[in-house]
Order: C-alpha cells, then sequence, then structure tokens
C-alpha cells in the first residue's frame, strides 16, 4: 500500500515537524493495511493532506484529509482537530470504521436460510 502525504501551510521553520508528522502518518495510516480486503492489498493506496486551517474553522488548527483509493471504491475522512496528531488518529479510525462496513456488505458469504432452501428442495423434486 502507498501513502502519499502532503503538508501544506507549514513554515520554514517547521520542517523538522513536518518529517516527524510524515514518520507518524506513516506509522498509523500503515495500519489501515491490515483491514483492507485481500484483493485490494497491492493496489491501495493514500493520498492524504495536512493543512493549517484558515478562519473557517476557529478553535481548530489542521484540517486533515485522507482518500483510500481501491479498485472497486474511494473512501474519504475529513476532520478538523487541534493538533496534527489527533487529526491523524481519527482519520485512521474512520477509515478502518469504513473498511469493516465495506468488508461486511461486499465480502461475507451470503448463505440461504433454512425456509429458502425447502422451497428450493421442493421445486427441484417436483420438476
Amino acid at each position: 500500500m502507498d501513502l502519499n502525504l502532503t503538508i501544506k501551510h507549514l513554515k520554514k521553520d517547521e520542517e523538522k515537524l513536518a518529517k516527524e508528522l510524515k514518520k507518524y502518518a506513516k506509522e498509523k495510516l500503515g495500519k489501515v493495511e491490515e483491514f483492507l480486503p485481500s484483493h485490494a492489498k497491492k493496489t491501495a493506496r493514500i493520498d492524504a493532506v495536512l493543512d493549517k486551517s484558515g478562519k473557517k474553522a476557529i478553535g481548530y488548527d489542521f484540517k486533515f484529509e485522507a482518500k483510500l483509493k481501491m479498485p472497486e471504491k474511494n473512501l474519504i475522512a475529513k476532520l478538523n482537530a487541534k493538533t496534527a496528531e489527533e487529526a491523524i488518529n481519527k482519520a485512521e479510525q474512520k477509515l478502518v470504521k469504513q473498511l469493516r462496513k465495506y468488508k461486511t456488505q461486499h465480502h461475507t458469504l451470503k448463505k440461504m436460510d433454512k425456509k429458502t432452501l425447502a422451497k428450493l428442495r421442493k421445486i427441484l423434486k417436483r420438476g
């Protein structure tokens, strides 16, 4: 799984912080790979953008957006947070939650209940 993290609007003296955030994001968002369906592990990619918030989000200093691109579907987690680490943690939680929902909807075995099987057997016995 590839991770592409872009950090916007940080000052030049905050380059050390940017490197630490990239390392932290790779560590945290790398855990999402454990929850990916097996067919998507090779081609999945996360495009993430960490931005200092403007005046629109008063009280929140960072805006984070992560897009998980899989072969069949794209999952998106957008949020505002007070710290960059908090934003990354929440985004990881949102993506894992969405992946679990996706897997239960699309990758569960669909078994017939007893009534349906009984009806099917009766139909097959007739003809």
